[in-house]
């Protein structure tokens, strides 16, 4: 049986009850006919799809266009090795919380209107290396929680005044960003990817979400902080990032290598840091035994303003 026989036989299986979830992967190696992949995706929405999970490879012609009118949609995700976005009509999806899309790009700022106003009860938004072809590209929305963007291009700016939660992993290849109303952050991931000089984005994000509970850092950017913001010489003032002083209780920091300048930030940290309760640092595996001891007794060394701060060196 073929998989387009197959697809067809589970479709007619639930010609009459609705559809809930519909997950489709395409082989990647593998070409399909996209009049069949246009027929089974519109068959989900007819029959009043909820969680819409689309891999489609290389397959771009298989969206339909009634994806952007489907009422019932709350979870949308699509994966694809560039798709080119265009968005001539009104976008209406009045349900949907969580939205995550891999490789598309965004042929005009019209588009981006279009699209995201259409998602006015979005709490969950991903990006994974999107492409915005017009600069100074505004998402916004009151009911965004939770963010993260990974090596997009296009200058972005995120208003979203009750975002909880943002993720931000950035490489060579990435423009910047920009993030308003930070107020809100509860949990903050800092990824800056094969880059020598981390964005200036990294420490604006820190240093406006003074409200932050929990921040994961990548060695690079923990070394950018220190480097963007001068603070070997001001390593006893808690003016460069206020929320270390005040809110902060949990600092991981990945691929923790022990260089000087990361030890001038965790030193920083521990001596502003009032609530910090817990530091983890996790190793990147190729630093030696005796600098790891080194290390370690360098940083029981250090003075904390918090009493009940345990720091914890973890294996990758």
């Amino acid at each position: 049986m073929s998989f387009e026989r197959f697809v067809y036989g589970v479709l007619a299986i639930h010609r009459i009850s609705p559809i809930h979830k519909f997950k489709l992967i395409l082989e990647t190696t593998l070409q399909y006919d996209c009049s069949h992949l246009v027929v089974w995706i519109t068959a989900a929405i007819l029959k009043g799809v909820q969680h819409l999970d689309l891999r489609i490879g290389n397959h771009p012609k298989a969206l339909p266009s009634s994806i952007l009118d489907c009422q019932t949609l709350t979870v949308l995700k699509i994966y694809t090795f560039g798709y080119d976005l265009s968005v001539p009509g009104i976008v209406c999806l009045p349900n949907l919380r969580t939205l995550k899309l891999h490789c598309i790009r965004f042929l005009d700022g019209d588009s981006v209107k279009r699209f995201f106003g259409g998602c006015s009860q979005l709490k969950e938004l991903a990006l994974f290396f999107c492409r915005f072809t017009t600069d100074h590209v505004r998402v916004s929305g009151t009911e965004l929680r939770k963010l993260s963007i990974t090596s997009c291009r296009g200058h972005v700016v995120i208003d979203a005044p009750n975002l909880a939660s943002l993720t931000y992993v950035c490489s060579p290849s990435s423009t910047d960003m920009g993030v308003k109303n930070l107020r809100s952050l509860l949990s903050i991931e800092l990824w800056p990817i094969l880059m020598s000089k981390p964005p200036q984005v990294l420490s604006d994000i820190i240093k406006g979400a003074n409200n932050a509970r929990e921040l994961i850092l990548l060695h690079s950017a923990a070394k950018g902080l220190i480097e963007k913001n001068d603070m070997e010489h001001e390593l006893h003032s808690d003016v460069a990032f206020p929320l270390f002083s005040s809110n902060v209780k949990t600092v991981e920091v990945r691929q923790f290598r022990g260089h000087k300048l990361e030890l001038l930030l965790l030193k920083y940290l521990l001596e502003n840091a009032r609530v910090l309760q817990k530091l983890i640092l996790i190793k990147d595996g190729t630093t030696e035994m005796k600098r790891e001891l080194q290390v370690s007794e360098e940083l029981l060394l250090l003075p904390k303003a918090s009493t009940y701060c345990t720091i914890e060196l973890k294996e990758p």
